[in-house]
Protein backbone atom coordinates (compact mmCIF):
# COMPACT_ATOMS: atom_id res chain seq x y z
CA UNK A 1 0.00 0.00 0.00
CA UNK A 2 1.47 3.47 -0.63
CA UNK A 3 0.73 6.50 -2.20
CA UNK A 4 2.11 8.32 -5.08
CA UNK A 5 2.48 12.10 -6.32
CA UNK A 6 -0.67 13.71 -6.02
CA UNK A 7 -1.92 11.97 -3.55
CA UNK A 8 -3.11 9.05 -5.57
CA UNK A 9 -3.58 6.17 -3.57
CA UNK A 10 -2.27 2.50 -5.61
CA UNK A 11 -3.32 -0.61 -3.89
CA UNK A 12 -1.60 -4.07 -4.70
CA UNK A 13 -2.76 -7.03 -2.71
CA UNK A 14 -1.28 -10.57 -2.93
CA UNK A 15 -3.66 -12.91 -0.79
CA UNK A 16 -1.91 -16.03 0.37
CA UNK A 17 -3.69 -18.79 3.09
CA UNK A 18 -1.08 -20.29 5.63
CA UNK A 19 -1.16 -24.01 5.87
CA UNK A 20 -3.13 -23.85 8.27
CA UNK A 21 -6.02 -22.76 6.03
CA UNK A 22 -4.95 -25.37 3.68
CA UNK A 23 -5.02 -28.95 4.28
CA UNK A 24 -0.86 -29.90 3.73
CA UNK A 25 -1.53 -34.04 3.29
CA UNK A 26 -1.32 -33.80 -0.47
CA UNK A 27 2.29 -31.92 0.32
CA UNK A 28 3.24 -34.51 2.55
CA UNK A 29 2.32 -37.33 0.63
CA UNK A 30 4.60 -35.68 -2.32
CA UNK A 31 7.58 -35.40 0.17
CA UNK A 32 6.84 -38.92 0.91
CA UNK A 33 6.18 -37.71 4.93
CA UNK A 34 4.07 -38.84 7.55
CA UNK A 35 1.41 -36.85 8.68
CA UNK A 36 3.06 -35.63 11.63
CA UNK A 37 2.87 -32.23 13.55
CA UNK A 38 6.83 -32.02 13.32
CA UNK A 39 6.88 -32.54 9.24
CA UNK A 40 3.86 -30.46 9.07
CA UNK A 41 5.92 -27.50 10.75
CA UNK A 42 8.54 -28.09 8.05
CA UNK A 43 7.08 -27.58 5.53
CA UNK A 44 7.66 -23.88 3.91
CA UNK A 45 5.41 -21.35 5.66
CA UNK A 46 2.93 -20.46 2.33
CA UNK A 47 2.73 -23.93 0.40
CA UNK A 48 0.60 -23.51 -3.07
CA UNK A 49 -2.62 -24.75 -3.18
CA UNK A 50 -2.48 -28.64 -4.13
CA UNK A 51 -3.89 -29.32 -7.90
CA UNK A 52 -5.24 -32.29 -10.11
CA UNK A 53 -5.42 -32.96 -13.33
CA UNK A 54 -8.62 -33.35 -14.42
CA UNK A 55 -9.19 -36.42 -17.06
CA UNK A 56 -11.11 -35.18 -19.26
CA UNK A 57 -9.83 -31.61 -20.53
CA UNK A 58 -5.85 -32.44 -18.76
CA UNK A 59 -5.85 -29.46 -17.39
CA UNK A 60 -4.50 -28.76 -13.33
CA UNK A 61 -6.98 -27.25 -11.43
CA UNK A 62 -6.90 -26.28 -8.14
CA UNK A 63 -8.17 -28.69 -4.99
CA UNK A 64 -9.28 -27.11 -2.04
CA UNK A 65 -11.51 -28.72 0.60
CA UNK A 66 -14.60 -26.51 2.26
CA UNK A 67 -14.34 -25.92 5.95
CA UNK A 68 -17.65 -24.95 6.55
CA UNK A 69 -16.67 -22.32 8.77
CA UNK A 70 -17.02 -19.61 6.71
CA UNK A 71 -13.30 -18.70 6.39
CA UNK A 72 -14.00 -17.83 3.15
CA UNK A 73 -16.89 -15.37 3.59
CA UNK A 74 -14.51 -13.92 6.46
CA UNK A 75 -11.81 -13.48 3.73
CA UNK A 76 -13.27 -12.18 0.91
CA UNK A 77 -15.19 -9.33 3.43
CA UNK A 78 -12.42 -8.41 5.41
CA UNK A 79 -10.63 -7.56 1.73
CA UNK A 80 -13.82 -5.79 0.52
CA UNK A 81 -13.81 -3.72 3.85
CA UNK A 82 -10.19 -2.77 3.54
CA UNK A 83 -10.19 -1.84 0.11
CA UNK A 84 -13.22 0.65 0.09
CA UNK A 85 -11.86 2.04 3.55
CA UNK A 86 -7.91 2.33 2.21
CA UNK A 87 -9.72 4.01 -0.71
CA UNK A 88 -11.88 6.10 1.05
CA UNK A 89 -15.03 5.04 0.04
CA UNK A 90 -16.50 3.80 3.36
CA UNK A 91 -16.25 4.64 7.25
CA UNK A 92 -15.72 1.14 9.25
CA UNK A 93 -16.25 0.93 12.88
CA UNK A 94 -12.73 1.53 14.67
CA UNK A 95 -11.06 2.64 17.29
CA UNK A 96 -12.03 6.37 16.19
CA UNK A 97 -15.50 5.70 14.56
CA UNK A 98 -17.51 3.84 16.97
CA UNK A 99 -20.30 1.69 15.97
CA UNK A 100 -23.80 3.09 15.57
CA UNK A 101 -22.98 6.44 13.76
CA UNK A 102 -24.33 6.91 10.57
CA UNK A 103 -21.29 7.10 8.28
CA UNK A 104 -20.31 3.83 10.23
CA UNK A 105 -23.68 2.25 9.61
CA UNK A 106 -23.72 3.14 5.62
CA UNK A 107 -20.04 1.93 5.50
CA UNK A 108 -20.98 -1.59 7.22
CA UNK A 109 -24.27 -2.19 5.24
CA UNK A 110 -22.29 -1.14 1.51
CA UNK A 111 -19.48 -4.01 3.01
CA UNK A 112 -22.16 -6.10 3.68
CA UNK A 113 -23.81 -6.46 0.25
CA UNK A 114 -20.56 -6.05 -1.80
CA UNK A 115 -18.96 -9.12 -0.11
CA UNK A 116 -22.19 -11.02 -0.25
CA UNK A 117 -22.10 -10.07 -3.87
CA UNK A 118 -18.15 -11.06 -3.95
CA UNK A 119 -18.74 -14.09 -1.92
CA UNK A 120 -21.77 -15.84 -4.31
CA UNK A 121 -19.24 -15.23 -7.26
CA UNK A 122 -16.28 -16.92 -5.68
CA UNK A 123 -19.00 -19.67 -4.64
CA UNK A 124 -20.48 -19.59 -7.48
CA UNK A 125 -23.59 -20.02 -6.04
CA UNK A 126 -26.22 -18.09 -3.56
CA UNK A 127 -25.89 -19.25 -0.09
CA UNK A 128 -27.95 -17.96 3.13
CA UNK A 129 -25.52 -15.26 3.72
CA UNK A 130 -24.97 -15.85 7.40
CA UNK A 131 -21.45 -16.05 7.19
CA UNK A 132 -21.02 -12.59 5.03
CA UNK A 133 -23.55 -11.39 7.91
CA UNK A 134 -21.43 -12.81 10.82
CA UNK A 135 -18.16 -11.57 9.42
CA UNK A 136 -19.63 -7.83 8.72
CA UNK A 137 -21.74 -7.10 12.33
CA UNK A 138 -20.83 -10.34 14.26
CA UNK A 139 -22.62 -13.05 15.98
Amino acid sequence: LGATGGGAKILSVKLRAGNDFYSPLAHLKDRKLNATPNNVASLPQFLACPKMKDETSGEEEVVVNKTGMGSSAALVTSVVGAVLSYFDIVTLPSSSQPHGTESTNQGSTIVHNLAQICHCSAQGKVGSGFDVSAAVYGS
